[in-house]
């Protein structure tokens, strides 16, 4: 299948090169009717003329589109550095400027990776979440792919990152009452309500595994405060006597 799978990839990059010069024509165009309607439509525009070129912005935009679909096709075929490749993907996606066009590439060309391969991201992919960085969008897409297929995984991370975010959000409950708009932690609670709604017994089961781990196998009330008061005695016996 690996023939038919570079067919593939060869066709997806052709299209995907075909739309980039659809959307270089259409910024071409839209560059020529300012500049006509800033010279009040008295100056036509002669089709000999030079085409303008597309602004700086949609043209860094157009080569991280092209980057990242090349490092995601380079995983997609197996080649042997594919966790710096990885590394190199989740750089790029860090560049996004809110219009969704690296999260579409990736959304659409990165489906096919095996989830597995993103196990050694996940701390940084939930960072990613709680941080609100730029690429928050893309690490959501990429934990609720490991969520679904892989939930062991990614639940003792998420579990973690849950107990602090909780936390979090009840120390700036007040605070954040009147505010509008996403919220610090919200990518992080519909992550686990994907997880959850996809495996509900096997969250039940581990978070009752959880709980148990916390309550058992913390000391009790009175030995804490037999170790506490060894530990003074042990500093008092320690201080050395006035001569």
């Amino acid at each position: 299948n690996a023939p038919e799978n570079r067919g593939g990839l060869r066709g997806s990059l052709a299209a995907h090169q075909q739309q980039q010069q659809k959307d270089e024509d259409m910024g071409v165009a839209q560059t020529q009717q300012q500049q006509q309607q800033h010279s009040g439509g008295s100056l036509p525009v002669s089709p000999h003329a030079p085409a303008a070129s597309p602004s700086v912005k949609e043209a860094k935009n157009l080569k991280l589109q092209s980057a990242l679909l090349s490092y995601l096709m380079a995983v997609n075929l197996d080649v042997q550095n594919e966790r710096a490749l990885l590394a190199r993907v989740l750089r790029l996606a860090a560049h996004d400027d809110g219009s969704g066009r690296l999260l579409g590439v990736l959304q659409e060309y990165g489906g096919s990776i095996p989830a597995s391969l993103w196990f050694p991201w996940i701390p940084s992919l939930l960072g990613g979440l709680r941080l609100q960085r730029a690429d928050a969008a893309a690490c959501l897409f990429l934990l609720q792919s490991i969520a679904t297929k892989f939930p062991n995984a990614l639940w003792w991370h998420l579990e973690s990152e849950m107990e602090v975010e909780k936390g979090r959000k009840a120390e700036k409950e007040k605070e954040q009452a009147g505010e509008v708009g996403t919220r610090p932690g919200e990518m992080m609670f519909q992550l686990s309500a994907t997880l959850e709604g996809a495996h509900p017994t096997l969250s039940k089961t581990l978070r009752a595994i959880s709980h148990d781990l916390s309550t058992r196998l913390c000391p009790a009330p009175l030995a804490g405060l037999l170790n506490g008061l060894r530990g003074f005695l042990k500093e008092c016996v320690d201080i050395p006597l006035p001569v």
